[in-house]
């Protein structure tokens, strides 16, 4: 305990900077956490994490922007995370000063080691605030750490929403206390901290440690004992895991001299199983994201110079055959240079759909910050500006074939799932009050993925022809349409009653399509149309770009929800035939008297499960309830139309004739998903298919 004293107080001789801190009487504390404090003899790193007080939330705003170089020398920074001019704090008459509560500063020391620090005000914990809005240049949003267990380490994971904003930088969602989530096990006690938190508990506070320091603490603590029901223990920290045995016990000591006497203790290391590859995950309230629908994204939009595009037609491009995705078959693709100006070049599938994707993605713009608009060739190719990376499916497809066990490309799917319900919500937000004006006819384009396919069985016509190949025998289409379904246990109709119900739910003019808000989006934003920037800075947030944009535009909002909830939730059984064999779901099947009976074990993984919970909380959560109060309507009444486009998805949208196993599994989920009435309806089918849902 004598020797961590004085590694405490050798770093508040050597490591503040006490000239600057007379410069700067507005700074009243000074958190350090990071390697040189919690294992200064374990790893190489020399990492520097801490938290900087100051009196008032102006204070804030003259450090940073008018006093950078003092913040600075103070925390030993010489390369900051992003350039002066791009990362400015909001003035306090801009709009976005209301937004943020705190300031993330970072960037790297005199040895490339990094340094960051949040910058915080007394303000706020006067105020007793539970809930952190943190204006950030770099985009984290998900945050799977470690903490040991008895025989190796357990994985648990934050998921806490932000607002992008135009100039690239964001506000993060962030809270003091995330309470567990109802879908998760409650092995780490009933809350975890949030991240900043984690840091001010865990974290020693070399400058102003009375009144201020250990108040902060304090008041941080008192809050998790109220949400978790008992004390904090230095287990609960996220950050245990990089702690020194004599930090351990000095941290030990300064939790229980700051916590009542009479508490239950919260978790100690033996309390957590002894192993899992299971992280278990808590989310952030989805109501922290509060998305601005009035930035001005237009001007985000690439497109390819004017003079670039006549280069290529004048045939002065070198063209490069890339590797083709598994994710985007359906069109030609190439890349090709003029000079030093990569282009992606993408043949459509007829000029209709190019004009379509060209319409699309001007109108996107409007609406979405994470758009290329194309050019059109003579020959009629699409031109893009280059984009290096990939779609989100292939990086799932990557973390499934490598064994699951790879926490940055975890991360990186939540952090685009965020992402992709950030801006569909958005543009939701945004169109809402131009819905009104829409045409509520039958034209929508969206229509091509659910209607036209249906009419007349022609997309299961095309897909299986005359018949249906199973267990070697072949099913004529009528019979096989006319057969009794049993999955699991429980009896379902034909899928001839289950479709000609379905068409008349999602028939242009019906009552539900009629009745359902008209809203502008993306209309088939599942994993394979969003991409991520394949080697993201580690000082900037990775790239992410949103593609094809075919069915872009103003429709019934529902059938815009429904192929990237169904895609990316059930991606396993979706892109069964690509999934490792021993991955694969086992699915039984036979056939006995005219019924078609299939048994499988819902086996949902943890990513399938927290894909959901984003979706669930960050996108039709708040879809809800700002077409309540915006419109005085229910989306509860246009559940069916919800339903019925997710029995499509999983019955129209692949075809399955090469893998039976695939083709009995996709249709048995696709028949229980069918027929919801309500919210509460379809999350117990969700139910029924392995997750955990809750209204």
């Amino acid at each position: 305990m004598a020797a961590m004293q004085q590694t405490i107080e050798r770093l508040r001789e050597t490591f503040i900077q006490h000239e600057v801190l007379a410069r700067r009487p507005e700074i009243i504390a000074i958190f350090l956490g990071g390697s040189q404090l919690y294992n200064p003899q374990g790893d190489n790193q020399r990492d520097w994490d801490g938290a900087i007080i100051v009196n008032t939330k102006h204070d804030i705003f003259t450090l940073v922007n008018d006093h950078r170089q003092d913040l600075m020398d103070l925390i030993g920074m010489e390369t900051e995370e992003c350039p002066t001019t791009e990362f400015q704090v909001p003035y306090p008459s801009s709009p976005l000063w209301s937004k943020f509560d705190a300031v993330r500063f970072a960037g790297l020391g005199k040895s490339s080691e990094k340094r960051g620090v949040k910058i915080m005000s007394w303000e706020y914990f006067s105020q007793g605030r539970t809930s952190l809005n943190i204006f950030s240049y770099k985009d984290r949003r998900t945050y799977i750490n470690v903490r040991p267990s008895p025989s190796g380490l357990l994985p648990f994971g934050i998921i806490n929403q932000a607002s992008t904003l135009p100039d690239r930088s964001v506000i993060l969602h962030d809270q003091l206390v995330f309470p567990t989530s109802e879908t998760s096990d409650k092995h780490l006690g009933q809350a975890i901290f949030g991240v900043t938190a984690d840091l001010l508990v865990s974290a020693a506070c070399l400058v102003g440690r009375e009144p201020y320091g250990l108040e902060v603490k304090r008041k941080i603590l008192e809050h998790y004992a109220l949400v978790a029901g008992q004390q904090a223990s230095f287990a609960t920290l996220a950050r245990c895991c990089r702690f020194s045995s004599p930090y351990k016990q000095w941290l030990s000591e300064e939790l229980g001299d700051l916590q009542p006497v009479g508490v239950p203790i919260g978790p100690e290391l033996h309390d957590f199983p002894s192993s899992t590859d299971q992280p278990i995950m808590s989310f952030a309230h989805a109501d922290r994201a509060q998305i601005s629908v009035h930035e001005d994204f237009s001007e985000c939009a690439k497109v390819l110079p004017v003079e670039v595009c006549w280069q290529f037609d004048e045939g002065l491009a070198s063209q490069h055959h890339g590797d083709q995705s598994l994710f985007a078959a359906r069109s030609e693709q190439y890349t090709s240079t003029i000079g030093e100006t990569e282009i992606f070049c993408k043949q459509p599938l007829s000029a209709l759909w190019a004009e379509d994707e060209i319409e699309g993605a001007l109108l996107t713009s409007n609406f979405y910050p994470r758009v290329q608009i194309p050019r059109m060739s003579i020959s009629g190719l699409l031109l893009y500006p280059l984009f290096q990376g990939k779609a989100e499916s292939e990086i799932r497809l990557s973390y499934i074939k490598e064994g699951r066990s790879n926490w940055d490309t975890a991360e990186s799917l939540l952090y685009l799932e965020l992402v992709k319900a950030e801006d569909t919500l958005r543009g939701y937000k945004k169109s809402l009050a131009q819905s009104k004006e829409i045409d509520s006819g039958s034209d929508y384009k969206i229509q091509r993925l659910f209607h036209s396919r249906l009419v007349d069985d022609v997309r299961l016509r095309e897909y299986y022809g005359p018949g249906i190949q199973l267990m070697g025998n072949t099913i004529p289409f009528d019979e096989f349409l006319g057969m009794q379904w049993k999955i699991n246990g429980v009896h379902y109709p034909p899928l001839r009653k289950l479709l000609d119900a379905t068409c008349e739910v999602v028939k242009p003019g019906g009552p539900q399509i009629s009745s359902c808000p008209v809203l502008f989006g993306h209309g088939d934003a599942h994993g394979g149309n969003i991409m991520m920037s394949s080697e993201p800075s580690p000082h900037s947030s990775p790239e992410v770009l949103f593609v094809d944009f075919e069915v872009s535009g103003f429709h019934p909002v529902m059938l815009d929800l429904a192929k990237p909830l169904y895609m990316d939730v059930f991606f396993e059984s979706f892109y069964m035939d690509l999934i490792p064999s021993g991955d694969r779901p086992k699915v039984e099947y036979q056939i006995a008297e005219n019924t078609l009976v299939v048994d499988f074990t819902p086996d949902v993984d943890w990513l399938s499960q927290a894909i959901l919970d984003i979706k669930m909380r960050y996108l039709i959560q708040p879809l809800c309830e700002e077409i309540r109060d915006k419109l005085n309507m229910s989306l509860e009444d246009n559940v069916p139309l919800l339903s019925s486009a997710l029995f499509l998805c999983a019955s129209l949208a692949k075809n399955f004739a090469k893998d039976e196993e695939g083709f009995l599994l996709s249709f048995a989920i696709g028949i229980t998903l069918a027929g919801a009435k309500s919210w509460s309806d379809l999350y117990s089918r969700f139910e029924k298919l392995g997750f955990k849902a809750s209204t």
